[in-house]
């Protein structure tokens, strides 16, 4: 392939060359930009006609969604389920952290397990409840520790 000279762009009047093969390749890639651009004019159509159909959604903005190849697809696939590997390995530390302070805290039941929020709440009073004790440094009565774990 040859690019053309500027000299060879330049046409004077009554010269008729032939394009140079690099025209021809831009004329061809034109031409094909042209034929995507009418798919994508007539899909853009079939969406109007769509929406004016009465599904009165509101117009998709942004670029266009890409189409799922196999490949595409499979990554996809890969990532959420990698993504949600990670989640569920996050829940089960989580969950474990509760259950050993349900453990530790006072009212651990075997029967009925405290919910998540209650074990927290729980757990918050009984460490404001013994920083309590620390600093009066007197051991508080039954009744007041009670009361003291269960406000709030």
């Amino acid at each position: 392939m040859t690019k053309c000279s500027t000299e060879e762009r330049v046409l004077e009047e009554g010269d008729a060359r032939e394009p140079c093969e690099d025209e021809e390749e831009e004329e061809d890639h034109r031409r094909l930009e042209g034929e995507e651009e009418d798919e994508e004019e007539e899909e853009e159509e079939e969406e109007e006609e769509e929406e004016e159909d009465g599904d009165n959604k509101p117009k998709r903005r942004g670029p266009k969604k890409k189409k799922m190849t196999k490949a595409r697809m499979q990554r996809f696939k890969m990532r959420r389920m990698k993504a949600n590997a990670r989640e569920r390995n996050r829940m089960h530390g989580l969950n474990d952290a509760l259950e050993g302070l349900r453990r530790v805290v006072p009212c651990y039941s075997k029967t009925q397990k405290l919910s998540k929020i209650e074990t927290l709440r729980l757990a918050k009073n009984y460490i404001w409840a013994l920083s309590e004790v620390l600093r009066s440094g007197k051991s508080p009565d039954l009744l007041t520790f009670v009361q003291a774990l269960c406000k709030g």
